[in-house]
């Protein structure tokens, strides 16, 4: 009897390590995981030219729902490549699907980002100029006028990193990507961005997911 007791009493615990093994597994899956895809810009105009970087929420290999990303914020900083100091200030991108807005600012730096791709500003590059610029929404206004504000947030560089953080209210913790950036010339069209690292997806992540 003492026997088939301590039987019952095993596979009971076997079988409680099994529930919360699953329950962790679970969770694990159903929260949002982002990943950069690739990306390139086409030029709309022979003056300047917008650069983006895109990001969706990985769909699981297996039959479970996954979450949506809820208040997604894209952070961007602009490094030197040797020593990683800011160039110029962080930014706090805008999503381009959100209708522009300057009284509104805040909301475009907001996104509930799922399955479909989903863009951000990072930075413009016009016509005749060595440099670029990083896309800071709460100066955009300043862009085309020549204010002081607007030069802070020039990179005069052939080549960078990029570091974009991504945050969102269910994220469970920052997810970082760096990228290199070549700026070759004085075109619009100058700038090559490639994804050196995204540290979440290397470390945290299992392939299953």
């Amino acid at each position: 009897m003492d026997c088939f007791e301590s039987v019952v009493s095993l596979l009971a615990l076997i079988l409680a390590a099994i529930s919360i093994g699953l329950l962790f597994v679970m969770e694990c899956i159903r929260r949002p995981f982002l990943e950069f895809i690739p990306h390139r810009d086409e030029m709309t105009s022979e003056r300047y030219m917008w650069y983006h970087l895109k990001i969706k929420n990985k769909k699981p290999r297996i039959w479970f729902n996954r979450d949506a990303a809820i208040e997604c914020i894209a952070m961007v900083s602009f490094l030197n490549k040797n020593t990683k100091e800011e160039l110029v200030p962080q930014i706090e991108a805008r999503w381009t699907n959100q209708v522009f807005d300057s009284t509104q600012i805040s909301v475009c730096q907001r996104k509930n980002v799922g399955f479909r791709p989903e863009k951000f500003d990072i930075l413009i590059k016009y016509a005749g100029d060595s440099g670029f610029y990083a896309v800071d929404p709460w100066v955009v206004h300043c862009y085309s006028k020549g204010q002081p504000k607007y030069e802070k947030l020039r990179v005069d560089t052939d080549e960078s990193i990029i570091k974009v953080e991504i945050e969102a209210i269910n994220l469970g913790r920052r997810q970082e990507a760096e990228f290199l950036l070549k700026n070759k010339g004085t075109r619009p069209s100058d700038i090559e961005i490639i994804l050196l690292k995204n540290e979440y997806f290397a470390k945290f992540v299992p392939r299953i997911l």
